[in-house]
């Protein structure tokens, strides 16, 4: 009698906590062009981000993070569908997601949550589908274009929301856009550092920003833009930190899910390209932090291949959502062995066949930036990508394989997609804004 009261009590505390994860809230954080390798947290020397250092002491921190492709609008529709940009058909900036996908919001919105989001980047306007199934989307460029106050106003705006929705269930979604060129964050963010390449004598190279906020003459030196970037972050990371603070102090930690990325990183010189993203698949351009804050589950640090599509399958696990189409991404919560990837650029990609990567760069990138063809690294043992592995034609021939096959696998999938949501009015305001970060001329 005893073991069948027992275990009915055992069964009756893992149903309840069942339960409770079915109804956690859910909180996603982005940060722009935020590499991995410049935060504390992956091990970089300048302390940039000492408060999810110390967040993620309770979390699992994934070491081997990439972008679907190093371009917001196709990264971030990829995180938000669970779906490779191939089978999406959206363009990589500018690109509008279409209603015949059923995003996380929607999904959420249909089992009960209220759905709010506030985001800086034009490419993220609800003209361009980014809004569906939110109740609350708040553009932040459209009450104030100012770049350095926009993670003061996304802030305010997620504890407002935080406090308003703290007693049923909610998905939070903020995007910061601070590391994002160009790089101005006031001085008391700034750890000064001098020296670095004379960027004036790298040739072929391409400096995004030159004339603009990159002044060569002044500060021809590598280092004195390097630190500002990490400005940036550092700024980013005390704002992300208040989030959080408040999330804590509204009893909310042990109720949410949280989950903390990027939507890409950024090429800082290391291959002729500097302060610019997109073109490349590099480690540099790809490789992204992802923290994911479970309540309940045990943290530390994990080394297998992971991506951001694989954002939604795992919300999905979780709080029990259902899609009525095969997602291209897997849930984080079972990492898989030598997984395989495709990375998208708009000079090459890259296939992960884990831990290797080979990164594939086009006529234009050898034209442009003087890179070769074909680049193979170890990227568990060199996340940094210094030391590439010697090139043989059987491994040239495999990794195209692998990347044909994802290519045939993607578009085979996105044909069974119909229906074509036409982008709706851009604002002023929001072509200001895309000006404003490089987006268009």
């Amino acid at each position: 009698m005893k073991k069948i009261g027992m275990f009915l009590l055992v069964l009756f505390l893992f149903s309840s906590c069942r339960g409770r994860q079915d109804r956690l809230n859910l909180l996603i954080i982005t940060i722009d062009a935020l590499r991995a390798d410049h935060m504390s947290l992956y091990g970089y020397s300048r302390r940039t981000s000492p408060n999810l250092d110390e967040f993620s002491r309770r979390a699992r921190v994934f070491e081997n993070a990439f972008c679907t492709i190093p371009k917001t609008s196709a990264s971030l529709a990829s995180m938000l569908t669970g779906l490779h940009p191939s089978v999406l058909k959206i363009k990589p900036n500018l690109g509008t997601l279409r209603k015949g996908f059923l995003t996380l919001a929607e999904a959420l919105k249909e089992k009960g949550y209220t759905t709010g989001a506030s985001v800086f980047n034009g490419n993220l306007d609800r003209a361009f589908g980014f809004a569906q199934g939110f109740d609350f989307y708040d553009e932040v460029w459209k009450r104030d274009s100012r770049k350095e106050l926009s993670a003061d106003l996304i802030t305010r705006t997620a504890v407002k929301f935080l406090r308003e929705n703290a007693d049923h269930s909610f998905f939070l979604w903020l995007h910061y856009i601070d590391p994002h060129a160009p790089y101005q964050p006031q001085e008391k963010w700034v750890e000064e550092t001098s020296g670095g390449m004379d960027i004036r004598e790298v040739n072929p190279r391409i400096v995004v920003g030159e004339g603009e906020w990159v002044d060569l003459e002044g500060h021809p030196h590598l280092g004195y833009y390097v630190a500002r970037y990490d400005g940036e972050i550092r700024k980013a990371d005390y704002y992300v930190g208040k989030v959080l603070e408040e999330l804590k102090g509204l009893g909310l930690l042990n109720k949410t899910m949280v989950i903390i990325s990027a939507d890409h990183g950024e090429e800082l010189g290391e291959h002729n390209l500097f302060f610019d993203h997109g073109p490349l698949p590099f480690n540099s351009s790809v490789r992204i932090p992802l923290i994911l804050y479970l309540p309940g589950e045990k943290p530390g640090r994990i080394k297998d291949a992971v991506s951001l599509m694989d954002v939604v399958p795992t919300v999905a696990e979780v709080l029990n959502l259902q899609f009525p189409y095969s997602l291209t991404g897997s849930s984080l919560l079972h990492p898989q062995p030598g997984r395989r990837l495709l990375i998208l650029g708009l000079m090459g990609h890259a296939v992960v066949d884990f831990p290797e990567k080979m990164n594939f760069i086009s006529e234009r990138g050898r034209q442009y930036l003087g890179l070769g063809s074909y680049y193979l690294y170890d990227v568990k043992e060199d996340p940094l990508e210094h030391h590439p592995l010697p090139l043989t034609s059987l491994k040239i021939s495999r990794f195209t394989h692998l990347r044909d096959w994802f290519l045939g696998k993607y578009i085979k999938q996105s044909k069974k997609f119909r229906g074509h949501r036409g982008q709706g009015k851009i604002s002023r305001k929001t072509m200001e804004n895309l000006k404003s970060l490089g987006y268009v001329k």
